[in-house]
């Protein structure tokens, strides 16, 4: 599902209804941004798959843009100080606190090696 101004229950359910679901087993898995997936009403799908043998489950995957727009992104070049230094950051941390938060991790990294 992409982040549009649909309505996120009314594309789930027309999606649905592009089916044959009697006497089906069936699972729906539901991706998107999680502003959207948090619209979505189980109780709604579950009433239009109502003709369908069993449900196996729904599902609502949060798809991968809406981590990067916590503006945390981790990448293998990154030294763990680094890494902990981007997230206090995207949890908008004040700086003084990620300095602390740094130095203490520090203390703890080299007691380990």
């Amino acid at each position: 599902m992409k982040n549009t101004s649909i309505d996120p229950n009314k594309a789930v359910l027309d999606a649905i209804q592009k089916y044959e679901l009697k006497d089906k087993v069936v699972r729906v898995i539901v991706s998107g941004p999680l502003n959207l997936l948090e619209q979505i009403s189980e109780k709604e799908i579950r009433k239009a798959l109502s003709s369908a043998y069993f449900i196996a489950g729904i599902t609502k995957e949060k798809t991968e843009e809406e981590r990067e727009k916590k503006g945390f992104n981790y990448t293998e070049e990154m030294t763990p100080l680094d890494a902990l230094e981007k997230y206090f950051e995207a949890k908008k941390m004040n700086k003084e606190k990620i300095k602390i938060l740094k130095e203490k991790a520090e203390e703890v990294i080299k007691s380990l090696e």
